[in-house]
């Protein structure tokens, strides 16, 4: 009976943890995760522009490197899955913990939920999930001394206590309970310097000692510190401040301390004075702070449990029923993960989905944002390199000032038009109903772009004013406020700005567009930022992990891939060809399996193309594929030592024989380094024009109305789609030229 009890809560705990993910600071984990596989371990912080470069403890690097290497291997479903292996794990062990001090399934149960309960709300995808399951792994060892763990305390300790120390803060936590508990045995005539205590005292030196064997040596052991030295910040954050006993976490707490007090005070057994130092101190902790709500009960369940201990296991009670209904719950627990499975494994539902994808569409990534902490994580998941945050929830990191900035903003402070103008913000993306918000509103300054439920998108009213990079007109100021001048625009623009705007005032459908004269000459963006289906586009982002796949010797350019028309066999190398210079499909479908489809978007939002997806439907934005086609010409596409590598992708592209749209609209003979996409309703052209100087042009048009587009069955829509991209290419290359 108590294997089945514990696959009942190994089975919560496995529920609990397949929720979708969506904890702000998770994101920026994540994302580290990916920063560290690809480039080592951060010590600077690499996502802020108000803490560029200042030194940066990532605390949980090894979590960070356990989520990334998942998300890569099996994607974000995977991180669901492990966590939810954390929860079963977490859930199961404690029970056994408990059953085992009290020699009771039945009263262990009750205790288990009761801890749990006060716990389980603190269980998110996060480093603290981790922290959790290994301060179990150390009350095993210290609590069950017969145990194989508990037999090898001088070293499964130290190796315990050195993962933990990189996984999570909550380590500290951890030297404390092994502190107090040989305290509490010394109390009890059992002194440190005997016995087993002994080896719990000179295990826990050993974990002091091997812990600083990390990146970043002491300053590791001491985040926990640094971070507590912070209170005036962090009682601002609901994690840190005492728990609200009207909420369901404080309900939950005041449910296990009833049954705690009940436990201690007419119990079997009455509490030894071990236990009372042990978990009076960690009461008192969680009072303290809601987190730590998630290591309190676990400590407290521990001693409850020897409170109301048996002399002698309660009988077993085993049956063929009891194996029938362990089938129907693993059962269950298979059904709960294929309906996981199903959908989607991010839940960005408090998060300004809407607003950010407005200010991406409208060409103002990059620019100083002003978000709160929460949405900070989330910028950073989504939109990092190309934006940077001005502060997330990394509080021990970021300097004093601009965390008091913040908090002065976001209590609509007196001083707010200052702290904007001081940190150069060009634009705030705030919580709809904040009152900050109805202040700038309300001031000159300051223009409200966009609305929806959650989020406002507020720009200095210069910038609004002005013509955007979108090309869209710029929102109509309130009754009685005048826009300040806009600067002018520069001379050398002014040309190609006036030739591309009356292009678009021309046509039926909506066009993203991107024309610079290079390397650094006169340049035009138009909704550089707007997500399109990217049709055969995504062929490029596919053939240059293919080709850093083949120069890093991990795929064969002479072996087997996607079969010819004619079912005569190609190589890859043969391939990668194709797929850029005919947009063969099937070479395309065939490498688009080969690099894991949506798996490599995390690696190109990092690469600096947050706008593109190879996820069903692929998607892309003008300026992916504007700063796509200037590495490639540079030889930076690939990366340092890969520029042999970029250069056989360029080629490619001047070798296209799909020479419908652009070149359609240049002198014949003009070379042209460029790439086609057509898909229904969408029609596209990107590339490199060469001549007396160089003019990169990215066109991506649509959605046309059917029939269109296919070059393979050319008709009158796709003539009007494939004619509206050559004619932009003409007017372009006659303004520059």
């Amino acid at each position: 009976m108590a294997g089945l009890f514990t696959l009942v809560f190994a089975l919560g705990g496995w529920r609990a943890g397949l929720s979708r993910l969506s904890d702000n600071s998770f994101f920026w984990h994540l994302r580290t995760g990916h920063l560290i596989l690809d480039h080592g371990i951060p010590h600077a912080d690499p996502y802020s522009f108000t803490a560029a470069g200042r030194r940066w403890v990532a605390q949980s690097w090894l979590a960070e490197v356990l989520y990334g290497a998942v998300d890569r291997a099996v994607g974000a479903f995977g991180v669901r899955l492990l966590t939810a292996i954390t929860g079963a794990a977490v859930a199961a062990v404690t029970y056994q913990l408990v059953h085992r001090l009290s020699r009771d399934r039945l009263a262990a149960v009750g205790l288990t939920l009761a801890a749990i309960g006060a716990s389980f709300t603190l269980w998110s995808a996060r480093p603290l999930f981790l922290g959790i399951l290994a301060f179990l792994g150390l009350l095993w060892i210290v609590e069950v001394p017969d145990s194989w763990v508990g037999r090898r305390a001088i070293w499964t300790i130290p190796v315990l206590v050195w993962l933990w120390a990189n996984v999570h803060g909550t380590f500290s936590l951890g030297l404390l309970y092994l502190g107090l508990h040989l305290a509490g045995r010394w109390l009890e005539g059992a002194p440190f310097w005997a016995g087993r205590e002994r080896t719990l005292a000179s295990a826990a030196v050993l974990c002091v000692v091997v812990a600083a064997l990390n990146p970043y040596g002491p300053g590791l052991l001491l985040f926990p510190v640094e971070l507590l030295g912070r209170g005036d910040i962090l009682k601002r954050v609901t994690e840190w401040r005492s728990p609200d006993f009207r909420t369901i976490q404080g309900l939950m707490f005041a449910g296990w301390l009833a049954v705690f007090v009940t436990c201690f005070a007419l119990g079997r057994n009455r509490p030894s004075r071990r236990d009372v130092v042990v978990t009076i101190p960690f009461l008192l902790l969680a009072f303290w702070a809601q987190r730590n709500i998630a290591l309190s009960p676990l400590v407290g369940v521990a001693a409850a449990a020897r409170c109301v201990s048996r002399d002698a296991r309660r009988p077993a009670a085993d049956s063929s029923l009891n194996r029938i209904v362990a089938v129907a719950l693993v059962g269950l627990g298979l059904l709960w993960t294929a309906q996981a499975a199903g959908e989607p494994n991010f839940d960005y539902s408090i998060y300004p989905v809407t607003a950010m994808r407005w200010v991406a569409d409208h060409g103002l990534l990059g620019q100083r944002l002003m978000t709160d902490d929460a949405w900070g994580g989330y910028v950073i998941l989504r939109y990092w390199p190309a934006q940077k945050v001005f502060v997330d929830d990394r509080y021990d990191m970021y300097p004093r000032p601009v965390l008091e900035d913040f908090i002065h903003f976001s209590d609509a402070d007196g001083r707010w038009r200052e702290i904007l103008d001081r940190n150069r913000i060009d634009v705030v993306v705030w919580r709809a109903k904040a009152p900050i918000v109805g202040l700038m509103e309300e001031d000159p300054g300051w223009t409200a772009v966009h609305r929806d439920k959650k989020a406002v998108v507020l720009v200095r009213a210069t910038q609004a004013a002005a013509e955007g990079p979108t090309g869209t007109p710029a929102p109509a100021l309130p009754p009685g406020r005048e826009a300040p001048a806009a600067p002018a625009a520069p001379a050398a623009g002014t040309a190609l700005d006036e030739t591309v705007d009356r292009f678009l005032a021309e046509q039926p459908v909506s066009f993203s567009v991107v024309a610079r004269r290079l390397p650094s000459g006169a340049e035009v963006a138009r909704s550089a930022g707007r997500k399109v289906l990217s049709a055969s586009l995504y062929k490029l982002f596919v053939a240059r992990e293919l080709l850093r796949r083949v120069y890093a010797g991990t795929l064969d350019r002479a072996g087997p891939a996607a079969p010819a028309a004619d079912g005569a066999g190609r190589t890859v190398g043969e391939c990668i060809r194709d797929m850029i210079v005919v947009s063969d499909n099937p070479c395309g479908v065939w490498g688009l399996g080969q690099v894991g489809s949506g798996r490599l978007d995390a690696t190109l939002a990092r690469d600096g193309f947050p706008g593109t997806s190879l996820a069903s439907p692929q998607q892309t934005t003008a300026a992916d594929v504007a700063r796509f086609f200037e590495r490639a010409r540079d030889g930076s596409l690939l990366g340092p030592g890969r520029e042999a590598a970029t250069g056989e992708l360029y080629g490619l592209l001047r070798g296209q024989q799909v020479n419908d749209r652009l070149p359609a609209g240049l002198p014949p003979g003009t070379p042209i380094a460029h790439k086609t996409g057509d898909r229904i309703h969408w029609a596209h052209d990107a590339g490199i024009i060469s001549g007396p100087g160089e003019v990169l042009l990215v066109v991506l048009s649509g959605p046309w109305p059917a029939p269109c587009c296919d070059a393979d069955h050319p008709g009158p829509g796709e003539s009007r789609a494939f004619g509206a991209i050559a004619e932009l290419a003409r007017r372009v290359w006659t303004s520059l030229s």
